[in-house]
């Protein structure tokens, strides 16, 4: 699998992976949130220069001052934990910013199903500068690697690794727009629901046969569970590495 990789001179930029991906991985974000139909983003999910998303903005700020409230999120969807005082990357990272102005950055729980137990983790050196949308450490599964994409832009200041989970902590390098291009409130639902079916697609498409019911939970370690699936074809699609 080719990777995105800091590293190498043959690495792609976000704009030629970009241009690569599939049109579902390109869905438009305010798709989920009902705001337009069938649309592909051709931005580069740089929602902050996007009229559609400048629109739905001032739409809402307008209902806002209407009294409209947004009810609140879940932190369970689909039998997945995603924390609603989160935000989420489309490649299945999140970030939560902390009260020192930092923001922590992990692996989202629909990814963490994807990779199951990981082989190795290769997280980011301390004082390391990451760019949005490129990556930021390396999961390796059996015999294949991912590259784990940078929600936001900054410089890497802590690191950790748990039993349960890994995670990178970024000072921002510029708050102006950092978050814009990130999922959240509703939108997330409807998000995760559309890369559950992305998911069935691809197993489908190796001839597993498998089926996600409405209201089931996907598995801890889908890996373990479908071993001949083309894992290296699927990571590459859901965590936008095309």
């Amino acid at each position: 699998m080719a990777l995105i990789n800091q590293n190498t001179e043959e690495r792609q930029t976000w704009e030629q992976v970009f241009t690569e991906l599939s049109d579902s991985a390109r869905t438009c974000r305010h798709q989920f949130g009902y705001y337009v139909n069938d649309r592909v983003c051709d931005n580069q999910f740089n929602c902050k220069d996007c009229a559609i998303h400048i629109n739905v903005k001032r739409l809402m700020e307008s209902r806002r001052r209407d009294g409209w409230r947004e009810k609140p999120t879940e932190d369970e969807i689909f039998g997945l934990h995603l924390p609603a005082d989160r935000l989420y990357h489309r490649g299945h990272t999140w970030i939560k910013e902390e009260s020192d102005g930092a923001y922590t950055v992990g692996l989202d729980d629909f990814g963490r199903r994807l990779i199951g137990k990981p082989d190795s983790i290769d997280l980011p050196e301390t004082g390391t500068e990451v760019q949005r949308n490129e990556p930021i450490w390396k999961i390796t599964r059996e015999d294949t690697d991912v590259s784990m994409l940078s929600p936001i832009t900054g410089k890497v200041i802590e690191t950790g690794n748990t039993n349960t989970e890994w995670y990178v902590k970024i000072k921002p390098a510029d708050n102006n727009g950092l978050t814009e291009h990130l999922l959240h409130g509703s939108e997330v639902k409807k998000w995760i629901q559309h890369e559950i079916g992305r998911l069935q697609v691809s197993l489908s498409d190796d001839q597993i046969g498998v089926s996600f019911a409405d209201g089931g939970v996907l598995l801890d370690d889908l890996p373990e569970a479908f071993p001949r699936a083309d894992w290296n074809r699927i990571y590459r699609e859901l965590f936008l590495q095309k």
